[in-house]
């Protein structure tokens, strides 16, 4: 009787604390709320919200919940261990699933064939799936492999392991233009209790590709004339030439472009190709030459397609070829220097290079070189003391006339079209000489020069040399004794003389 009693005044206890302890809660949510509510209506306003029917049906049974609890505590704990005993059990099930020894599946891996280089007569690539364990039954390794495979669709060919974890599969013919493949194994393939991670493989066979590999404006070397622009593409696969033939089109244009431009015109061109079709070389027609620098748009549709069949190659080329205007002639470097002639004798010659070969005559006849005064006529007594350093800007007929015109002997070449012109001068070192090239100097191939360009060079010093005149390297007791010296841009000479003793 008196554990009864304890038992019912501890339950007593109990419902107090609890009642009293969710009182304490509910009024500090109570007064979070509130707060909430004030902030949020001072920031918003006042909002009239209306619960789901959803939110009251779960209230009302959390309601129903506690008073259960209220009602039946003792009862109420059980559940509530018997929930957490089946929980902490079935926690413990799912490490102990996922910690039980697991089945060994192999990686399968695809290595998908490339295209055939057929212009060096070689087989089709074989299609080559590797595994990361050893599959293939040992009595197979490096055998044909008759069971457990299908391709679809079909192709006529030879499955081999050539490796106990690599199967190759060697076709007959070609591989036809990116045709998709489906492989199947069934377990008769493999070793026994094999566990591939994939039973079913796809691949694509070598697609049809097309890339332009260059282009370039061509000039005949012997008739000028005849000026047009290449340009080569490059295939995967031998290509259809009357689809390709279809598909281009080539279109000029300036690059300065004003309000007299209507349009591009079409320019015809005709296409040539290599044995195998991998190549195909389009040519323009003979092409004018331009007032301006303009460009050749060279455009190939998508849609090529080989002439074996296959997908399509749906991307669009385009280049653009540089076409040279009229005055597209230019000056790249003129510059004095040094060099020995057959003599061993030292002569100041001016090179001249142009960016496209000129003839030598036509050079000639548009340069033209002064020597150019020590200092300016109005120069201090300072400035007398150092030459001048001119620039262009500075020289006028005056000028050029106070200094002295310049005689350039052009140096003959092997070939009378020639980029780079060599000429002959003679001009005091540490002297500054003005170079002129007259607008109009015509290329081999009637471009022009189109502005006069002008160079200011300083003469160069002759590089210091030291030479012995005498012939041989012994020098004989009789006779004068004297040995010849010839030095150039030196101070000074310091000689070792040996002697050969006799015997």
């Amino acid at each position: 009787m008196a554990i009864k009693t304890i038992k019912q005044h501890s339950l007593e206890a109990f419902h107090v604390v609890s009642k009293a302890a969710l009182q304490f809660i509910k009024m500090i949510i109570s007064k979070l709320w509130q707060m909430l509510c004030g902030l949020l209506s001072f920031f918003f306003g006042s909002v009239d919200y209306k619960a789901p029917s959803w939110m009251k049906w779960c209230g009302t049974q959390s309601l129903k919940l506690r008073n259960t609890v209220y009602q039946k505590p003792t009862k109420s704990l059980g559940v509530i261990t018997i929930i957490a005993a089946l929980s902490i059990g079935a926690w413990q099930g799912l490490l102990w699933y996922q910690a039980r020894p697991q089945p060994v599946t192999v990686k399968v891996t695809v290595k998908v064939p490339t295209r055939t280089v057929i212009e060096e007569n070689l087989p089709p690539n074989p299609l080559v799936i590797s595994f990361d364990h050893s599959v293939a039954p040992i009595e197979l390794v490096g055998k044909v492999a008759t069971d457990g495979i299908t391709v679809m669709p079909k192709i006529i060919g030879e499955w081999k392991w050539s490796a106990e974890n690599e199967l190759t599969f060697q076709p007959k013919a070609d591989w036809p233009v990116g045709e998709k493949y489906l492989v199947s194994f069934s377990k008769k393939a493999f070793t026994p209790k094999t566990l591939l991670d994939s039973w079913e493989l796809e691949f694509t066979a070598p697609e049809f590709t097309a890339s332009i590999a260059n282009s370039e404006f061509y000039q005949d070397p012997i008739n000028p004339a005849m000026k047009k622009a290449v340009v080569n593409v490059n295939f995967s696969h031998p290509v259809d030439a009357a689809k390709l033939e279809k598909s281009i089109t080539l279109k000029m244009r300036s690059t300065k472009k004003s309000l007299l431009d209507f349009g591009n015109a079409t320019i015809p061109f005709v296409v040539s190709y290599d044995k195998l079709k991998l190549n195909a070389y389009i040519h323009s027609s003979s092409l004018s030459i331009p007032a301006d620098d303009s460009v050749l748009e060279v455009s190939i549709d998508k849609g090529l397609k080989s002439e074996r069949g296959g997908k399509a190659f749906e991307t669009a080329l385009h280049q653009d070829v540089n076409i040279p205007g009229l005055y597209s002639l230019n000056i790249n470097e003129v510059s004095p220097t040094v060099v020995s002639n057959e003599q061993n004798e030292p002569e100041q010659i001016l090179i001249l290079n142009a960016s496209a070969a000129v003839h030598e005559k036509e050079t000639a006849s548009h340069i033209k070189a002064w020597v150019l005064p020590r200092n300016k006529s109005n120069s201090t007594p300072e400035e007398l003391k150092y030459p001048h350093v001119w620039n262009t800007q500075e020289v006028t007929a005056a000028i050029l006339a106070e200094g002295g015109k310049l005689s350039l002997e052009a140096i003959p070449a092997e070939r009378e079209n020639i980029e780079t012109h060599s000429f002959e001068y003679k001009a005091n070192v540490g002297s500054y000489i003005y170079v002129q090239i007259d607008k109009g100097l015509k290329s081999f191939g009637g471009y022009q020069l189109g502005k006069t360009s002008q160079h200011i060079l300083q003469v160069p010093p002759f590089p210091a040399e030291v030479k012995i005149l005498s012939q041989g390297s012994l020098l004989a007791l009789s006779g004068e004794r004297k040995v010849a010296i010839l030095t150039r841009d030196l101070p000074g000479v310091q000689m070792e003389i040996g002697r050969i003793l006799p015997g």
